[in-house]
């Protein structure tokens, strides 16, 4: 059954008249500013009052709207569904991006863009997004506009032309208001951040990404309707990576560790993420029945390099978390009014231990190639959270440079990124990747050469949290975190080097 969310009334101001005040000199302004709200009431009556709205189960309720309201009490605005339906196509950066769409939500006439409000000066929102004051250039323009907003069932959206949005966060906010205030030229707007389980009563989303656009120009866009576009502003060039820009090298180098007798710097340490994610959700009833999403064909290149330099006899451990990576939007899109946004973030902890038996230096590490294949997860309300995954296979190429007849060290390192991949306000999947190098690196004086012994583990960790309201019980609103994969201590080729 549609929602209606209800009024919230705020007291009236009491007037002057009834405090035995004199009767102020009314402005033209002001006499414009009413019959404008006139005007504006009864044009709204017109479009929202007239005839009846089925209900899903066939019964109707009347669609009526009050002609004119005291300034504390918003309007009826009984929900009103569209059905919208298509597909869309892009191909960025030689990557094909599809979405796909069938929903019944709420009608265009329950949001309003605030990039695109005419007549404004200017929109100030408060720190947590929930107070907005509207200034126009005239009451005229004002009561116009608080006659749309102070009704039932209106949500907000927009905001970046006036910086009310998430800065550098990938998402998109949502507002459902739930009282306004006309005070001259300007309207003071209370609202709470709203969900697409409040927009949506039937749904089935898909999005998928894939190498290739086929008959598609670079930038072009293919679509069998005008409901659904993808925004401009979503980056051209998707770049998961860590300490990297997807180029095969290091962006710089990253102190570890110093102090008078030891330095340990990741001189050549990133890791690129090349793959394509997808979703698929489907909603009923105002609440998510089926959700399946994750990342496919999902390969990882990268480098674990060190340079470790000791003065005397040192052991340490390290562990710090470097976060590189801002969020980054994968891409956004509107489905008519409604906003979505992808995005993900890739904090990374770091891990080391070292133990050096003498003064010396050497360059020692691996560069590395995984193939994870597929891994992502799906719920239902019957199998509940399940993991699907492939087989994981790595190769491993050891280096040794730099390194001296005497150096002697034993080491474990450890790179950790968690790729964490935000369907804004729906989910959050995050897979972490946990691989750890173990080394003992030991000159021989007599032969005059420096070989490194090395063994790799890598455990995979998979979880998933829910944002949204769905068609299952408390103990489904978080999956994990699960170990999906571990390999064990794997040897690598030992590799050795004449100084």
């Amino acid at each position: 059954m549609a929602r209606n969310y209800g009024s919230v009334n705020d007291e009236t101001p009491s007037s002057p008249l009834l405090q035995g005040e004199s009767a102020p000199r009314v402005k033209r302004t002001t006499l414009f500013a009413l019959l404008a709200v006139a005007i504006v009431a009864g044009a709204i009556g017109v479009g929202l009052g007239v005839g009846m709205t089925e209900r899903k189960d066939g019964t109707a309720h009347p669609r009526s709207i009050k002609a004119a309201v005291p300034a504390s009490t918003r309007a009826a605005n009984p929900i009103q569904l569209a059905a919208r339906e298509g597909t869309v196509d892009q191909c960025v950066n030689g990557r094909l991006h599809t979405l796909s769409y069938n929903t019944v939500g709420l009608a265009d006439t329950h949001f309003v863009d605030m990039d695109h409000i005419d007549h404004i000066k200017r929109i100030v929102c408060d720190v947590d997004h929930t107070t907005l004051r509207l200034e126009f250039h005239s009451e005229v323009y004002s009561v116009e506009w608080y006659a749309k907003i102070n009704v039932e069932n209106i949500f907000l959206t927009g905001g970046t032309k006036w910086n009310c949005d998430l800065k550098n966060k990938g998402s998109v906010i949502i507002r459902r208001t739930i009282s306004a205030h006309l005070s001259g030229a300007s309207i003071k707007v209370h609202a709470v951040e709203a969900r697409y389980d409040e927009i949506y009563e039937d749904a089935d989303l898909a999005y998928s990404s894939s190498t290739g656009c086929g008959e598609l120009s670079e930038g072009e866009v293919r679509s069998d309707s005008n409901v659904a576009r993808f925004n401009s502003g979503f980056d051209k060039h998707i770049c998961a990576a860590f300490n990297s820009k997807c180029d095969g090298q290091a962006t710089q180098p990253l102190p570890l560790y110093q102090n008078q007798f030891l330095t340990i710097t990741c001189s050549d340490c990133f890791l690129s993420f090349d793959f394509d994610a997808f979703m698929h959700i489907k909603m009923e009833g105002w609440a998510v029945k089926q959700l399946e999403a994750g990342y496919k064909n999902m390969d990882v290149k990268g480098s674990l390099v060190f340079d470790l330099q000791a003065t005397a006899q040192w052991s340490t451990g390290v562990d710090k978390t470097i976060a590189l990576v801002k969020s980054a939007t994968i891409f956004s899109f509107a489905i008519g009014p409604i906003p979505f946004s992808f995005f993900f973030d890739v904090p990374v902890e770091m891990r080391a231990d070292a133990s050096f038996m003498a003064t010396a230096e050497a360059t020692v590490g691996s560069q590395v190639d995984w193939n994870i294949g597929d891994s992502y997860v799906t719920w239902d309300s019957t199998n509940h959270w399940q993991h699907v995954k492939t087989k994981a296979t790595s190769q491993w190429t050891p280096t040794v440079t730099k390194a001296e007849a005497h150096f002697d060290a034993t080491a474990t390192f450890a790179v950790v990124p968690t790729l964490a991949f935000h369907l804004d306000k729906v989910f959050t999947y995050r897979l972490t990747l946990d691989p750890e190098l173990d080394m003992e690196v030991k000159g021989d004086t007599k032969s005059k050469q420096v070989c490194a012994d090395m063994t790799y583990d890598i455990k995979l960790t998979s979880e998933t949290e829910m944002d949204i309201n769905f068609l299952g019980s408390e103990d489904d609103w978080t999956w994990g975190p699960n170990v999906i994969y571990d390999s064990g201590s794997q040897t690598i080729a030992q590799k050795c080097i004449s100084p």
